[in-house]
């Protein structure tokens, strides 16, 4: 397994999709040197105004993106499927090809309440550049099952996209150490700051990048991006499971008596 730079764009969103997608051209030809580029959520319509299929408008200009820059682009929209909407992460690679998606599994109250989606049920695994990773979505995250369901099935990466307020930004500083530790793998995860009018929240700007140790080696606070380059990752996970000692009880499948005592 070779080296792995990644981008994280943590853009402030404009008001229009054109103006984003403007931005994430321009941020784009500054990072043509990595391997995965990861937008935040929302990643082009912030207002969520514009929900569409897959594969759809906003999908085809990624995939566009991904092939002039020969880039492994992770990008977010809002997904319609029917009469539902979902959150949902396009995956597609250096060729322009959509690998796959994922849906967001744990609705926030901002989406069940004012974006009327509906839960994912699915935690897909991706392989590219011959790394097996998962896509845990903003509130995702904040739940230890997400992130253990995607190792356990071989992920050794994990991306996280978001938009979240700044009073929160601390939260999801401290929730990317817990799910890296927890697991011994890298999380990295971006998302994009501003006003929404549609919802009347301000966001906040923030990219890390967690070791397997928990240590949050860079973050990003001010500017639009963010990159660092991993080392293999098979040897940074064996290194640092083997400094720790780690054997998680329930992956030997201890046994525990439910039985309560009086």
């Amino acid at each position: 397994m070779k080296k792995i730079r990644i981008a994280l764009l943590c853009y402030t969103y404009e008001e229009s999709d054109e103006q984003n997608k403007e931005k994430v051209s321009r941020l784009l030809k500054k990072v043509e040197d990595a391997d995965f580029v990861l937008l935040p959520e929302d990643s082009l319509d912030p207002d969520c105004r514009h929900p569409e299929k897959i594969p759809g408008e906003a999908t085809r200009w990624l995939q566009e993106k991904a092939r002039a820059h020969s880039v492994n682009i992770i990008g977010n929209l809002t997904e319609r499927s029917g009469a539902s909407l979902f959150n949902t992460c396009v995956i597609i690679d250096r060729k322009g090809q959509l690998v796959g998606s994922c849906r967001k599994v744990q609705l926030s109250y901002m989406d069940k309440s004012l974006r009327k989606l509906t839960p994912g049920k699915d935690l897909p695994l991706f392989k590219l550049e011959g790394i097996p990773f998962g896509v845990s979505i903003c509130y995702d995250a904040w739940y230890p099952e997400t992130v253990r369901n995607m190792v356990l099935n071989g992920a050794k990466l994990v991306f996280v996209p978001f938009r979240e307020e700044r009073p929160y930004i601390s939260y999801i500083r401290n929730l990317a150490s817990a799910r890296a530790i927890e697991n011994v793998i890298p999380l990295v995860g971006c998302g994009g700051g501003g006003y929404s009018r549609r919802f009347d929240r301000s966001f906040k700007n923030y990219a890390y990048f967690a070791l397997p140790s928990g240590k949050i080696i860079k973050e990003e606070t001010r500017r639009e991006l963010s990159v660092h380059t991993f080392p293999p990752l098979d040897a940074l996970i064996k290194r640092e499971r083997s400094r720790m000692n780690w054997e998680r009880p329930f992956d030997r499948n201890i046994k525990f008596n439910s039985e309560q005592n009086d």
